[in-house]
């Protein structure tokens, strides 16, 4: 039974976490340009035919990791999964004159005490039964996972 009850605890912890968040371009701005994250969100910026996204550390030094998405035209979306809390500052190339920016704000992953949460569910069609698997993402260091 509590095996059942923390599973399901879990299952409705992955409501709110690894969302997916989407930024848009809009003439030269980002849309929107300042975002509020969790931890182990992702943003998908949808930035058409003419811009990029350049989050480097080289331009941006007090970045926690870097993600640039190329030059501008060579891709149309770009995706990034943000792990480390903290800023990230980030750039259009060809538009940073023009003040094409924006900031992600990426929050610590809650502590209540969750130490891992289920971040997917597999339901796969192999013979001999109805077989499912599920993917956790680990938030605390766990010394001995058998206790779940």
């Amino acid at each position: 039974m509590k095996r059942i009850l923390f599973t399901l605890s879990l299952l409705f912890a992955v409501t709110a976490f690894a969302v997916e968040h989407i930024v848009q371009t809009s003439g030269l701005s980002f849309v929107p340009a300042n975002l509020t994250i969790s931890q182990g969100d992702t943003v998908t910026w949808n930035i058409g035919s003419s811009h990029n996204v350049n989050g480097q550390q080289s331009a941006y030094p007090n970045n926690p990791a870097s993600f640039f998405s190329g030059a501008a035209g060579t891709v149309s979306t770009f995706s990034f999964q943000f792990t480390t809390p903290g800023t990230y500052d980030y750039h259009c190339d060809p538009h940073l004159g023009a003040g094409m920016t924006g900031t992600i704000t990426v929050n610590a992953a809650s502590t209540t005490g969750q130490d891992m949460v289920i971040v997917g569910v597999i339901d796969g069609p192999l013979p001999g039964g109805t077989p499912k698997a599920i993917e956790l993402y680990v938030l605390n260091d766990i010394a001995d996972a058998s206790v779940y």
